[in-house]
C-alpha cells in the first residue's frame, strides 16, 4: 500500500465567502474520506469559525458542526493562524474531539514546505 499523500488546506473565508468556504470544507472531507493525510489551517476571517455558531442559512450548511465532524475523517487537529485572532477573543483549545493549535507565520511556512499539495479556499 502506498504512503498517504500530505495535503495542506487553508481556509481563508468566513461566512462572508460561504460558497468558497463550502468548497474548502468539501475538499477537506473528500481528502479525509479517501485516506489522505490532511492538515487544515484557518486564516483571515476563517479563524473566527471556531468562535461562533457558523450557520449559513442561504447554503443550509452549519460550518461549525462540519468542523466538529473532522475527527470522523481522521483529522483530529486544526491550526489557526494566531495573528488572525482578535486580541480580545479567548483562544479555544478544543472543540469536542478536535484540538486547535495556534501557529505563527513561521510555523505555517514550515507546514507549507513539508506538504505535497497546498490548496487555499
Amino acid at each position: 500500500m502506498s504512503k498517504p499523500t500530505t495535503w495542506l488546506v487553508q481556509l481563508t473565508h468566513g461566512l462572508e465567502g460561504s460558497d468558497i468556504l463550502a468548497l474548502g470544507l468539501d475538499c477537506i472531507l473528500a481528502c479525509g474520506a479517501f485516506g489522505q493525510s490532511v492538515s487544515v489551517v484557518l486564516r483571515h476571517s476563517a479563524a473566527s469559525l471556531v468562535h461562533e455558531k457558523a450557520y449559513d442559512r442561504t447554503a443550509g450548511r452549519n460550518f461549525f458542526r462540519e468542523l466538529h465532524s473532522l475527527p470522523l475523517y481522521e483529522i483530529d487537529r486544526i491550526f489557526v493562524l494566531a495573528e488572525d485572532v482578535a486580541t480580545d477573543t479567548p483562544k479555544i483549545e478544543q472543540l469536542e474531539d478536535l484540538a486547535i493549535d495556534y501557529i505563527s507565520h513561521k510555523d505555517l511556512h514550515l507546514m507549507i514546505s513539508s506538504s505535497k499539495h497546498v490548496v487555499s479556499f
